[in-house]
């Protein structure tokens, strides 16, 4: 039998279950008393369950039993009803990390046959036999069809492109239908045009997945990470339930970490060196999110020891940076300079950090889907990250406006408003906002010295600012597409959409275009 058709559906549901154990594993070791034992038990044991009978099914034989000997250990826990051990937790934590290794494998067509758990498995044995539990059961899966069903992202990310299709040829047949002044044809364009919405709307809801499925993992690493520092760590996680684009969130999947990592390994200090600056031993990590409009900002905040601007600045020197330059740096555009590739204050280097590589990659990667990154630090008291980020990708609302003979798209959600031009400074809000020309920004060459004609107010992390642009063209749903080389690294753009005509459109980045204006 070929299940190959399956695999996609198999590491789906397999990803899932063995993200459940973690989670369900670190809340056991953090339930010393085991007051919540028997139902956290009674969860993992249909997590290891299920993994075992996807892996029959599927014919991968070493996996299932692999699986089969960690659900027996919580079969037998079930059973006797004593609590998990400290031991029983770090065996059944490491040989979860066998399972995701396997389940890896298996995704990139790799076989298990080189894959020896042996090891684990006589160590679970033992574990049961000085426990005195009885014997392991199988017990039998209950039938039924679930009601929600897994579906390859593969097939909602063609869906989008289709519906980004149906979008352009809509925005066509629109002033078609307008030119010809028929009724009929307006009425077909228009019921065409809310079906059309419908679809978009309800894919764009399918592929919204809430952001706490980037943060199941994270409780495991602190817990590492910690462990081989020595130093202890609690992790708080608030506003996980906010969804995002699942494209947004797996661009956000390896920054997350590595952010999470820093913060354990280079911000939070030993238990001895916090009581000796008046703090907890045991040091704090937040992880917020927070959703503002069409945006949403995930906050890393760390009580420790926080960053030297002043040593960022001498280690800036040692590379060769200018010293007036620098000298010049507000402390929030210091901070920033330890997104520069190979600076790091680190004292040692180890698996973890020190090698001056990582905070370059974030940056690189939040700024890649349109976001913004921010640094906050009080040396002493610790270290907050801002990630300001789009809360959905692809279909999005967009302005056109004209710029000299080029039409460039700014993403309507970072428009506060359309008012006409001034020649002479810019006022809004009874205050004085920067106000530039996009043609000069841009480096767009001028066909005529004509003034500027309308003014669009952005709004910005900093503050409001007023892009001037010869005109305005109209609002549409846009299907966004990635820059591919040799576009990938222009300055100034996001992506690119594609009129009904079939011209090409950048999407301006406003985070980069506002770097420029503050």
């Amino acid at each position: 039998m070929d299940n190959s058709q399956f695999k996609a559906i198999f590491l789906q549901e397999t990803y899932q279950r063995l993200s459940g154990i973690e989670k369900g594993l670190l809340l056991l070791e953090a339930d010393p008393k085991n007051t919540s034992a028997p139902a956290s038990i009674d969860k993992l044991f249909r997590h290891y369950h299920s993994i075992k009978g996807m892996c029959a099914s599927m014919g991968y034989e070493k996996m299932k039993g692999f699986a089969h000997a960690q659900e027996n250990l919580l079969d037998d826990l079930r059973k006797t009803g004593k609590g998990a051990t400290g031991e029983m937790i770090s065996v059944l934590l490491s040989s979860l990390d066998v399972l995701k290794e396997m389940t890896k494998r298996i995704e990139q067509d790799l076989p298990l046959d080189d894959m020896d758990p042996s090891s684990f498995i006589k160590t679970i044995k033992d574990i049961i036999s000085s426990a005195g539990a009885g014997g392991a059961r199988d017990v039998a899966p209950s039938i039924g069809l679930p009601d929600i069903m897994n579906v390859n992202k593969s097939v909602f990310d063609e869906l989008l492109k289709i519906t980004g299709d149906l979008i352009r040829i809509m925005s066509g047949l629109k002033p078609i239908s307008a030119r010809l002044k028929s009724i009929e044809l307006k009425e077909l364009v228009y019921g065409l045009g809310k079906n059309v919405e419908r679809l978009r709307s309800n894919i764009l809801s399918a592929r919204m997945v809430p952001f706490d499925n980037l943060t199941e993992t994270l409780p495991r690493i602190v817990r590492d990470v910690s462990k081989k520092d020595g130093k202890e760590t609690l992790l708080k996680i608030e506003g996980a339930d906010l969804t995002l684009d699942r494209s947004i969130l797996e661009s956000m999947a390896d920054p997350l970490v590595h952010l999470i990592r820093n913060a354990v390994d280079h911000g939070i200090e030993t238990p001895v060196e916090r009581i000796g600056a008046n703090k907890p031993g045991a040091g704090t990590i937040t992880l917020s999110v927070a959703g503002e409009k069409d945006r949403v900002v995930i906050t890393l905040t760390d009580d420790g020891r926080g960053i030297d601007c002043e040593r960022l600045k001498g280690k800036a020197r040692e590379m060769g940076m200018d010293r007036e330059k620098l000298e010049r740096l507000s402390d929030e555009e210091a901070l920033m300079l330890v997104c520069v590739p190979g600076l790091s204050l680190s004292g040692s280097i180890t698996d973890i950090s020190g090698r001056g590589v990582g905070m370059d990659i974030v940056k690189n990667a939040v700024e890649g889907i349109g976001g913004t990154l921010k640094i906050r630090s009080v040396p002493g008291r610790g270290t907050s990250v801002f990630l300001e980020l789009p809360r959905s990708a692809s279909i999005i609302d967009v302005l056109f406006v004209r710029v000299g003979a080029e039409i460039m798209g700014i993403p309507s959600g970072r428009i506060e408003k359309v008012v006409e031009a001034e020649n002479a400074g810019f006022a809004y809000g009874g205050k004085s906002i920067p106000a530039k020309k996009l043609k000069d920004i841009m480096g767009i060459a001028e066909e005529d010295k004509a003034a500027p004609k309308k003014a669009i107010i952005i709004n910005a992390p900093k503050g409001p600012f007023s892009l001037l642009v010869d005109g305005v063209e109209n609002e549409v749903n846009a299907y966004i597409r990635p820059l591919i080389p040799p576009f990938a690294k222009l300055w100034g753009v996001s992506g690119f959409t594609v009129t009904s005509d079939g011209r090409p459109v950048f999407l301006l980045d406003v985070a980069e275009v506002a770097s420029r204006i503050f």
